[in-house]
């Protein structure tokens, strides 16, 4: 838009824009699955929103826009993103400054090759924090200073389609979340309509009425209002019967999403057996060394370091083309692994490498 927004114009297209972008958040739930999501989406919301309402009031050129999003990522970007390396909670260290900037860059590589939920790993959540951002100050900027302030929508619609493409196999919501979504920017789209049109009829009865000298008739807004509860109505129908049609046929298959392309870094199966590095620890110089300090064992307890389920006559290794086995697969772990159908008694234990290495 050419003139500077008005008050109502910015508080509804930010409320539009903050919903949107929250129902398409949840697509990132599946990916990290924990109250650092929340924190880093309910931040990013907040700097990009002023950082976009500021350019607009103000009419920042584009490149102060874009300034004002890399300082405000710098700022928060450690105690948000990698808050296991910010100092006091909310200020950023060296370190984590680091981390950041690298995770920009090598975090959406890391995200596909690890298993999830990640949480806060490291420095996993750069990326969801760089896509809410910078959508959200896009979106915000085009919907408040754009001729075709429509085009907004697509920021959130980004949003959803990235988390999903990032996200696991299978979706623990498979239909609402997108019918939500989409329910929710045809209503910001129905309020555009409604908003342009207003204000054409208030520009014309403001020429009609400087051209025959006569006050300007009371603007009549109710088919406009019309428009706007119809159009919600029509979707909260279409969104119900959806939902419900979705509940009765849910999905039978996994999805394909990037992370199924992508082969895991490591195969055990490519090492020689690691039977044959154990052999040089029984020699006389090396029977004491101390290759790991555990901690935490209960008494009588055992560690298994290697499972040897094949043998193909000359050595025991793990796994073969043959034999399938769970031995044979390596996942990177972040922070939780699923064992609810594991039996036993549960134990913290902690383990540190000191005489061992190789593979």
């Amino acid at each position: 838009m050419i003139t500077r927004p008005t008050r109502v114009f910015i508080v509804v297209n930010t409320a539009m824009l903050w919903l949107t972008t929250i129902i398409a958040s949840t697509a990132l739930w599946p990916i990290y699955a924990g109250r650092s999501l929340v924190i880093l989406v309910a931040v990013a919301l907040a700097l990009a929103s002023l950082i976009a309402i500021l350019g607009a009031v103000f009419r920042w050129p584009a490149w102060a826009v874009m300034l004002a999003t890399a300082g405000g990522f710098l700022l928060v970007g450690v105690p948000v993103a990698v808050p296991a390396k910010a100092q006091f909670v909310v200020l950023p260290s060296l370190d984590g400054l680091l981390d950041l900037v690298a995770g920009v860059a090598l975090g959406w590589k890391q995200l596909l090759t690890i298993t999830l939920p990640v949480g806060n790993y490291e420095a996993l959540l750069v990326p969801a924090l760089v896509l809410v951002l910078v959508t959200t100050v896009t979106g915000l900027s085009i919907a408040l200073r754009a001729r075709h302030g429509e085009l907004a929508v697509i920021a959130p619609v980004i949003v959803f389609i990235v988390g999903t493409a990032f996200g696991a196999t299978y979706p623990n919501r498979p239909y609402d979340a997108p019918i939500a979504l989409m329910v929710a920017v045809l209503l910001w789209l129905v309020w555009f309509r409604w908003y342009r049109r207003r204000a054409a009829i208030r520009l014309l009865v403001a020429q009609q009425s400087h051209d025959n000298g006569a006050p300007a008739l009371a603007e009549t807004s109710t088919a406009g209002l019309r428009t706007v509860l119809g159009a919600a109505l029509i979707l909260a129908v279409a969104s119900t019967a959806a939902i419900a049609t979705a509940g009765v046929l849910p999905p039978t298959q996994d999805r394909t999403v990037l992370r199924t392309t992508i082969v895991q870094p490591f195969d055990p199966r490519e090492y020689v057996s690691p039977l044959a590095g154990f052999r040089r620890y029984l020699q006389p110089a090396l029977a004491d060394t101390v290759l790991f300090d555990v901690t935490g064992l209960q008494a009588g307890g055992r560690i298994r370091i290697a499972t040897m389920d094949t043998y193909d006559g000359v050595v025991f290794t793990v796994g073969s083309d043959e034999v399938a086995s769970e031995s044979g697969s390596f996942t990177r772990v972040p922070f939780r692994f699923d064992q609810s159908l594991i039996t036993g008694e549960q134990s913290d234990v902690s383990v540190q490498i000191e005489g061992y290495s190789g593979v």
